[in-house]
């Protein structure tokens, strides 16, 4: 007879998609249960020695090497089990007893967790037996089944259900019984991973109480709760958490238990720096990559959320929360700190999203991989609930990253308010400063006109404005004021036919009593008015001593690399001398805003330049005690600032910014 009706693990495997006999093999190395099971032992025999809190060490020592033998030799070295009980407990005082007694049930739990997984497959009605009973099952009903006679589908063969041929009898035997051996296998993953997950979150439950008692869970028995297992379990419950909707603080807390004791192994706890000697070692490693590999973008950036959320101003579910978001931001932290052994390289997938920047002045400043800027500020808010400083190379991704987001929410802004726009500005401003000064030269260089146009040099915020005629639209019109109102909208007119259409426009604006700022042309001053200009050499000349030495300065410490800053003069008052924008304005204040770049020259000395922005504003008003002559007419100022008091007119903001431009900044005398 052709075919045959046997099976393998393998097919079931294939059938399933997945292998519960590996997931076990899997499981029981991570408990190892021949070690656990004598050092369960030792520390149960400990805590009962100890008369005191401060025996226990010893105690547990003595428990060791007392403990049964594997292949001669001790299963506890006592030399080791010294070290790493004192180390362990050290500190805890009367919460020693404790601290043992958690740390036996949890070794217990471990235990008790391999024996129900163990069961699932290799018991008496586990997996293994129901394989060998089906396979066994097909055989049989192979050799007792008598042979089909030949018929239209040739020997030993029955029509296959639906269209297109036949199958085979051995294979319709073998099809049946693999299926039912794949449906059990199913069952079984699924009872396992149910018996695993209760595993793992009452362990994560007696990691968080030891936490809490000061026990670090890293030099925990056998590793407990830093394996690549528990690594995984943690972060989907995280994950888990934030998919609720409503996530639990005191959980969040729970399943970053881990992360927290690797950094007290590696960082001082009082000033958060790196502690002299200390590496992550294998499974520390291991456990930080495998936590994050689960944590994609949006988790993490959903996680700093609710750093600005509700929860995070609850008294009760506040504090909870800011260790969470702590932990996860100092696991970051941990991994690409070369001086704990970590690196750029590690830099998990879900953060590389937020960091990174085009260098391309064609291109945006970076892709966004489909992430909107309030993700990008989320994660931003995450980092920065880091307790442990940043690494050199993380440090100036993340203040790049804060500029990106700045100038992203600056184009944003379109149309608001602007209130919103100034702070906005005020972001970027501050963004920007706080950038590595190689970095902010590398980003000035490739996105110099996206950062003017949302405002790095614009206007300092505190600019003043004089008060003009006081509140508006505050006191009755009078016949006399609707006059002036005609006879003003005629002076605009003359204004204009004089070839001063700057005041006209002005004037025209002030009289259609809007009050909203009004933008002017300041690269037309400049050129119009000889004062402007020199108020604006004035302004850099009083600043240049400065500048030159702070460029020389930064260069020297970038080690001769390109390097930028962000400069600004200070505000200063001048009088225009042009005739139109006298009558326009006739006083206003400016300062200059730029950012000084050093770079090595073709010898390798620095070169500098500003490249720079002249802003002026001022306050459309009429102050008392002044005329103002438009060709033939002449007008009192306090008859025209009396129509803002009364509504037929309105002061408002006028300000304006040159075009960028750039001057060279003499270095030399100060290398």
């Amino acid at each position: 007879m052709a075919g045959t009706v046997d099976f393998t693990r393998e097919d079931v495997e294939a059938a399933l998609g997945r292998s519960p006999w590996r997931r076990r093999e899997s499981f029981v190395d991570e408990i190892d249960p021949e070690s656990m099971a004598d050092t369960a032992a030792t520390y149960a025999r400990a805590a009962a020695e100890a008369g005191e809190a401060g025996e226990l060490a010893e105690a547990a020592t003595r428990a060791g090497e007392d403990a049964a033998r594997l292949d001669g030799e001790a299963v506890v070295d006592g030399a080791e089990r010294i070290d790493a009980t004192a180390r362990g407990l050290q500190g805890n005082g009367a919460d020693l007893d404790r601290v043992t007694g958690l740390l036996v049930r949890a070794m217990n739990r471990a235990l008790d967790a391999v024996d129900e997984v163990n069961a699932l497959v290799v018991g008496p009605t586990g997996l293994d037996a129901y394989f060998t009973e089906q396979l066994e099952g097909a055989r049989r009903e192979f050799a007792e089944t008598p042979p089909l006679e030949a018929g239209a589908f040739g020997d030993d063969a029955l029509p296959a259900p639906g269209a297109g041929g036949a199958l085979s009898r051995p294979a319709l035997i073998r099809l049946r019984h693999l299926t039912a051996v794949v449906d059990r296998a199913g069952e079984t993953a699924r009872e396992m991973g149910e018996a695993i997950t209760q595993y793992r979150r009452r362990l994560a439950e007696y990691g968080a109480e030891l936490g809490d008692l000061d026990y670090d869970v890293t030099d925990g028995p056998l590793g407990l709760w830093t394996t690549s297992g528990m690594a995984g379990f943690a972060a989907d419950e995280v994950s888990r958490e934030l998919a609720s909707g409503s996530p639990d603080p005191a959980a969040l807390r729970r399943h970053t238990e881990t992360l927290a004791a690797i950094g007290l192994q590696l960082y001082d706890p009082l000033t958060g720096r790196p502690l002299s000697g200390a590496r992550l070692d294998a499974g520390q490693l291991a456990y930080l990559e495998g936590f994050y590999a689960r944590l994609d973008a949006r988790e993490l950036a959903a996680l700093g959320a609710l750093a600005g959320g509700p929860l995070a101003l609850d008294p009760a579910r506040g504090a909870p929360l800011a260790d969470a978001l702590a932990r996860v931001a100092d696991g970051i932290v941990m991994l690409t700190d070369p001086a704990v052994g970590g690196g750029r390289d590690r830099l998990p997938a879900g953060a590389l999203a937020f960091l990174g920047v085009n260098d391309d002045p064609e291109l945006p400043p970076r892709d966004t991989g489909g992430l909107g800027r309030e993700r990008f500020e989320d994660f931003g808010r995450l980092m920065d609930a880091a307790t442990h400083p940043p690494a050199a190379d993380l440090d100036r991704e993340l203040r790049t990253q804060r500029t990106v987001v700045a100038l992203w929410a600056s184009h944003e802004a379109g149309d608001a308010g602007v209130e919103v726009r100034a702070e906005r500005e005020a972001a970027l401003r501050s963004a920007f400063a706080e950038m590595d000064p190689g970095a902010r030269a590398s980003f000035w260089s490739a996105h110099r006109a996206a950062l003017t146009d949302a405002g790095l040099l614009s206007a300092p915020p505190d600019r003043r404005y004089d008060e003009g005629a006081g509140a508006y639209d505050v006191a009755e019109p009078l016949v006399r004021d609707y006059a002036l109102q005609t006879e003003l909208e005629a002076g605009g007119t003359v204004a204009e036919a004089l070839g001063y259409e700057d005041a006209a426009g002005l004037l025209d604006h002030y009289l259609d009593g809007s009050g909203s700022p009004l933008d002017v042309d300041v690269d037309s001053m400049l050129q119009d008015s000889a004062v402007v200009g020199r108020a604006v050499d004035t302004a850099v000349s009083a600043k240049r001593e400065e500048w030159a030495r702070e460029a020389t300065e930064a260069f020297r410490e970038s080690g001769g690399r390109p390097v930028a800053f962000p400069v600004r003069t200070g505000t200063r008052g001048f009088e225009f001398d042009d005739a139109d924008w006298r009558l326009a304005m006739g006083h206003a204040e400016l300062d200059v805003a730029g950012v000084v770049t050093v770079e090595p020259g073709p010898t390798g000395r620095p070169e500098a330049r500003l490249d720079y922005q002249v802003n002026v504003w001022d306050r459309y008003n009429w102050d008392d005690g002044k005329v103002a002559k438009i060709g033939w007419l002449t007008f009192d100022n306090a008859d025209i600032g009396r129509l803002h008091s009364t509504g037929l007119a309105q002061d408002y903001d006028v300000r304006g910014r040159s075009t960028v431009r750039r001057t060279p900044l003499s270095v030399d005398a100060h290398e």
